[in-house]
């Protein structure tokens, strides 16, 4: 039984690996990008790609249609523009400096980030970093955070973590402190 439940995994890792093969290959025929090859500045995640290209600089108003030009000279998609996530290196595709971007506002039970992300209120000084810039847990707005416990340590940012991922070669606090070994 055991042996059968192997291949049938084996099998089903095998289907996937094929169609996000298919899928990828399809994409790239498209034109879209590969996001793996992403040279973004920005370190864009989630497969997005700012669609700069690789080597993309200024361009001095050469940028193609259904692009944005950044007031710096580099292009990226439109729908990058005014998405509360600066893609251009001067932030030229986000409020204050597009005025085609509206202000960003947030619903009343909502919190909104230092960057203009609105994440639920409830977040807010939880010892947890929910917004990019980590305002959601900013000292001036949260005060001295707690002592973390025995079995606990404490970033440099505030939050606690287990003691067992201090130095352990990944990122665990808002300010990386937990791996400045």
């Amino acid at each position: 039984m055991r042996s059968i439940t192997s291949f049938s995994r084996q099998a089903a890792s095998l289907v996937a690996l094929a169609t996000i093969t298919t899928l990828l290959a399809a994409s790239c025929a498209k034109g879209e990008t590969d996001p793996r090859d992403d040279k973004s500045p920005f370190g864009l995640g989630d497969g997005e790609t700012d669609e700069t290209g690789e080597g993309a600089g200024p361009t001095n108003g050469a940028c193609s249609e259904g692009q944005f030009e950044c007031g710096s000279g580099e292009c990226i998609a439109d729908q990058y523009a005014c998405d509360v996530k600066p893609h251009c290196v001067d932030a030229s595709d986000e409020f204050p400096n597009n005025p085609a971007c509206t202000e960003p506002t947030c619903e009343a039970e909502q919190f909104m980030c230092t960057s203009g992300e609105c994440i639920p209120a409830s977040y807010a000084c939880d010892t947890y970093v929910d917004c990019a810039d980590s305002s959601d847990e900013s000292t001036a707005l949260c005060g001295a955070q707690p002592l973390c416990d025995e079995t606990q340590w404490q970033c440099a940012s505030g939050e606690c973590i287990p003691l067992s991922y201090y130095c352990d070669t990944y990122v665990d606090c808002a300010d990386s402190s937990d791996e400045a070994c």
